[in-house]
């Protein structure tokens, strides 16, 4: 059956040579028109897999890269892809990148690499020769199939005929796991997983630890294998080496970091969750395990994830800062499909567990000092958060440095060049523009802005049904605010309530039945409607020419009198209006409707529980 959809690539993050961030996904929009299969992302440059084999590549080419990277940029300063040059007419299968480096497999097994040749990471035995265009790496042995290769900065893993890892480039951590440490290998090089040379373990999947981009910095760079266990009573276990530190090796011997060691944390912690590893990922070609800069996730086999490592921006999922020498469960994320890490941030899509869900939930956590997140802000996130901006069957991901991709199913009846995103709404979709989007997210996010729009001064739930109506709509903005713990806020209580607060902006469908707004359920709604509140607010429309002041809603002391005269037409005694002007004198000579609502309401029950009182004591005239 012929697939009647085509596989574009949505991208956010640091994107362009001044370092904005894209704070949500954008399409990549030089692959109109094209499949793609597969993605891969380096420090600042991206690769992506066409059904045709081609590879096309974008991102930046400063400094020494300038010879390295081909790219592209837009008068937005977006970068599109350029496509590469041939592989000596082979099709290409995977692809994978480094810092500034390139890898290709095809289909028959053979690797291709270009760009930066430092610490001979290319593994051409050429020294530390550059190359423009792709070059087969001839390192490995005669008729061997390379199965996937996996990047770290300057180092480089391979797994080949499904028992062999090969690495090679930078050494100065050891993790090429040759057992001592050296500037670096300039061929592929075969490690032992075991010293026993004729114990050969089925290897499942292998990854490389990144470096840093900040220079000054050295070390930080590690290899995990997932291996079959070569003995009962383990279904799996996993081998590290490289940097010990931040806990990333998960507990092994740190004196001998440069030689490949068992992680034992891990197989307690699965023994004590009654939990596997998982033996293949669900979708083909995908990871069940992935390194970032100092932290590793690995997958089980009911879709969670197990990580270890430095937690210092939250990129262990757990909720807290703390680094794990010994794995522990990512909350909230379940039947993972596909995932990424970056340096330090995660990307995964996992299958929809909800009857309502009817595409893939992509959740995100970690570091987002560029928007890598694609939450809409720059916040760090603790636990997985979910990315609601694309409502598309997902086919990969991966993440970069500082940016991240996602691989994602289109129909084949939108328009393939229409420069849309398409928007999650409560399970349904709606395709808005995305400068509307950007528009309504700068607003709510705008703390400066102190101006309330006519219509929106009270909370849209408390507000009279015939108001009401000419506010809400079918589809319309709201706000989830995260130190309030509460998931639907309206727009009023958003720019009222909540200005300073951590929120993220969505869209839901309103259902006038069910739907509330959790500021006006809380009961501590500062925006709540009432008829006190409008006459209150319209007595400081009238009186008040400062904008600033009606926003605030402060009135004048002088017409105090006028106003208690118009809420209370039934008759005032002297003593109602020196009580108030007693409970509300301030040296300012103005009153805000916070202060006279602690007044009225409780001052005017009482008034009225002991009218009522005097007239059912008073007897009746005969």
């Amino acid at each position: 059956m012929t697939d009647s959809s085509i596989s574009t690539v949505y991208a956010w993050g640091c994107l362009n040579r001044r370092g904005a961030a894209q704070t949500y996904p954008l399409q990549m929009h030089g692959l109109s028109g094209e499949n793609a299969m597969s993605c891969a992302a380096g420090t600042d440059h991206s690769l992506v897999l066409l059904s045709c084999g081609a590879v096309w590549v974008c991102g930046q080419a400063d400094d020494c890269r300038s010879d390295v990277l081909r790219q592209g940029t837009s008068d937005s300063g977006m970068t599109f892809p350029m496509q590469q040059a041939k592989f000596d007419g082979a099709r290409i299968s995977s692809v994978a990148a480094g810092d500034s480096t390139s890898y290709a497999i095809s289909h028959c097994g053979k690797v291709y690499s270009w760009g930066q040749g430092r610490y001979a990471v290319l593994g051409h035995n050429d020294g530390e020769q550059n190359h423009i265009m792709p070059a087969r790496i001839r390192g490995f042995p005669e008729d061997s199939i390379v199965r996937r290769i996996t990047c770290g900065r300057w180092h480089c893993a391979a797994l080949v005929d499904r028992h062999q890892v090969f690495l090679w480039g930078r050494n100065h951590c050891g993790q090429l796991g040759l057992g001592f440490l050296s500037r670096a290998c300039v061929t592929p090089v075969k490690i032992l997983l075991e010293p026993d040379e004729d114990c050969l373990l089925s290897v499942r999947d292998l990854a490389a630890g990144t470096n840093t981009i900040h220079s000054g910095v050295v070390g930080e760079a590690h290899t995990v294998v997932i291996a079959d266990a070569g003995h009962a009573g383990l279904d799996a276990r996993a081998y590290s080496w490289g940097d010990p530190n931040d806990s990333r090796l998960g507990g092994v011997d740190v004196r001998l970091h440069h030689s490949p060691q068992l992680v034992k944390t891990i197989n307690h912690t699965l023994e004590r969750l009654r939990l596997n590893i998982a033996k293949e990922a669900q979708q083909p070609k995908n990871s069940i395990v992935s390194c970032g800069i100092a932290h590793t996730l690995v997958l089980t086999t009911t879709g969670q994830f197990l990580a270890w490592g430095c937690g210092k921006y939250g990129q262990l999922g757990y909720g807290d800062l703390w680094d794990r020498e010994e794995p522990v469960v990512v909350p909230g994320v379940h039947s993972v499909l596909t995932f990424a890490t970056g340096n330090r941030h995660n990307i995964a899509a996992a299958c929809p567990h909800a009857a309502l869900a009817k595409r893939e939930t992509v959740y995100a956590w970690g570091s987002n000092a560029f928007g890598e997140l694609g939450l809409g802000d720059t916040n760090v996130r603790l636990q997985p958060a979910t990315l609601c901006t694309l409502n598309e069957s997902i086919k990969g991901c991966a993440a970069g440095a500082r940016h991240s991709l996602v691989l994602a199913r289109a129909s084949s009846t939108r328009s393939r060049n229409a420069p849309w995103n398409r928007i999650s709404i409560h399970g349904d979709s709606e395709e808005i523009s995305i400068f509307h989007f950007d528009v309504l997210r700068n607003k709510f996010k705008d703390r400066r802005q102190s101006h309330v729009l006519p219509g929106l001064r009270y909370c849209l739930d408390t507000l009279p049904a015939d108001q009401n109506a000419s506010v809400r709509f079918t589809y319309e903005s709201v706000l989830r605010c995260f130190p309030c713990r509460q998931s639907y806020v309206c727009r009023s209580c958003a720019r009222r309530c909540h200005t300073n607060h951590n929120v993220e902006a969505k869209f839901v469908r309103w259902m006038p039945s069910c739907d509330r707004c959790g500021c006006a359920e809380s009961g501590s709604c500062s925006a709540a409607w009432s008829w006190e509140r409008s006459i209150f607010d319209n007595f400081v429309t009238q009186t008040t020419t400062s904008p600033n002041k009606v926003t605030d809603g402060v009135l004048d002391m002088r017409h105090f009198k006028e106003l208690l005269q118009v809420m209370h037409p039934e008759g005032l005694s002297e003593d109602d209006i020196d009580s108030g002007e007693v409970a509300l004198h301030s040296r300012a000579g103005t009153i805000t409707w916070a202060a006279f609502q602690k007044w009225h309401n409780p001052y005017f029950e009482v008034i009225t529980s002991c009218f009522s009182l005097c007239l059912i004591l008073t007897p009746s005239a005969s």
